[in-house]
């Protein structure tokens, strides 16, 4: 905490500090009696403190200098089965104990991307302790390295710098792959298929599948929109219904179609199977074909008759 020899060095108020000095510890001071004329040094005196510990980041923990962190190297692969090393470095010797509480920053997470870094403890007299960051080896693919920055805090030291390090992941990216519950629907069915996005290997982050339509049927007139599809972070599919529109109109004499395909996929470095990936479906006709007659209000007519026949 800031004392009364760096109050008073700043030149500010030197009566306040002057009465101040009779009361030592500046922590105790709602202990203490004081006279009016004391009292009324003593306020601008404690604002002036508070302005010192608070505004001007006075901090007497700095005082037995500082650490800094490093590692043995930047980056390491996930499945590597080994660990990196972190070193502390205070930047003098102290008398006391020293504790590096890490908190981690970064894209990777502590407890689930790599194990949790232990507190390092510096005895007294010592400049150096260490600790270690070991990568775990999941089956979910990240999409790209992910990086650990051991931040720290400590009640002792200051904290200094921190190096950046890259867990490389192994995982074989996502590959999207689509399907369909069956090939073919009645218009009047009064029910949907279902289209499947898949991939073989999980992802970290949630995997965007958009959809193109094409062929003899028109989305939104003879069948419903179609959404795009997401596979959740943590699952291998994700669906989305295809549901034929049941109208009283005859289309065609053949059965029309609908071709879906993958058109794009974003999101946890995933991408569309080497082979294109497309569905048809027939939605299969309901009404019947429409049949023409031809009647005339009468059989026959005069020559004369000065009117018509309507057909």
């Amino acid at each position: 905490m800031t004392d009364l020899n760096t109050l008073k060095k700043s030149g500010v108020l030197l009566e306040a500090f002057n009465t101040f000095s009779k009361y030592p510890n500046i922590e105790n001071i709602s202990k203490r009696k004081f006279s009016k004329k004391d009292l009324g040094a003593i306020f601008p005196a404690f604002l002036t403190y508070v302005f010192y510990q608070n505004i001007l980041g006075e901090d007497d923990s700095c005082k037995d200098g500082s650490a800094t962190i490093t590692s043995s190297s930047d980056n390491i692969d996930e499945n590597s089965s080994s660990s990196l090393t972190l070193t502390a470095t205070l930047s003098q010797s102290v008398t006391k104990n020293v504790t590096i509480d890490f908190t981690p920053e970064g894209t990777a997470t502590e407890g689930t991307d790599y194990s949790t870094i232990s507190n390092i403890t510096i005895s007294a007299g010592s400049l150096t302790g260490t600790a270690s960051l070991t990568p775990t080896n999941d089956s979910i693919s990240e999409g790209i390295s992910e990086t650990v920055i051991p931040s720290f805090t400590s009640a002792e030291v200051c904290s200094s710098t921190s190096p950046t390090i890259s867990i490389n992941d192994d995982d074989n990216l996502p590959v999207i792959s689509l399907s369909t519950s069956a090939t073919s629907i009645a218009e009047n069915a009064g029910s949907s298929l279902t289209l499947t996005a898949t991939t073989a290997t999980v992802s970290s982050s949630d995997i965007t599948v958009s959809l193109s339509t094409s062929s003899t049927a028109t989305e939104g007139t003879d069948y419903s929109t179609i959404s795009d599809i997401t596979i959740s972070a943590g699952d291998t599919t994700g669906t989305v219904s295809f549901t034929p529109t049941d109208d009283s109109m005859y289309e065609t004499s053949t059965n029309e179609t609908a071709i879906i395909a993958i058109s794009s996929v974003s999101g946890g470095g995933a991408y569309e199977n080497n082979t294109p990936q497309t569905v048809t479906i027939t939605i299969t006709e309901n009404d019947s074909a429409p049949t023409v007659t031809l009647a005339g209000s009468a059989s026959s007519i005069a020559e004369n008759a000065g009117s018509s026949v309507t057909l």
